[in-house]
């Protein structure tokens, strides 16, 4: 599924920058409805792998994640653990 991204307002700069990890589309356009109105930038993974290689690519910096717990390939705590271990931290 391709990665979107939502820019609340052309020319102006984001408030934060979100990604959210949501395999819902549903639920990924609520977010893309909610977010622009408050001036913040989202970009979206539909499962966690996809939002590690969000994470792991040095273009991208987030200040949020948002994070669906029940994901088919991943759930939301595995990457948690993933991202924690990756970044050196302790256990979750």
């Amino acid at each position: 599924m391709p990665v979107h991204r939502f820019t609340s307002w052309p020319g102006r700069s984001s408030e934060l920058r979100i990604l959210i990890v949501e395999d819902s589309p549903l639920v990924q356009r609520m977010y893309g409805l909610v977010f622009p109105r408050r001036q913040h930038e989202l970009t979206t993974a539909s499962n966690g792998r996809e939002g590690l290689a969000l994470l792991d690519d040095p273009t991208n910096t987030f200040d949020v994640v948002l994070l669906d717990l029940r994901m088919p390939d991943m759930n939301g705590v595995d990457f948690l653990r993933e991202v924690r271990r990756r970044a050196g931290l302790a256990r979750l």
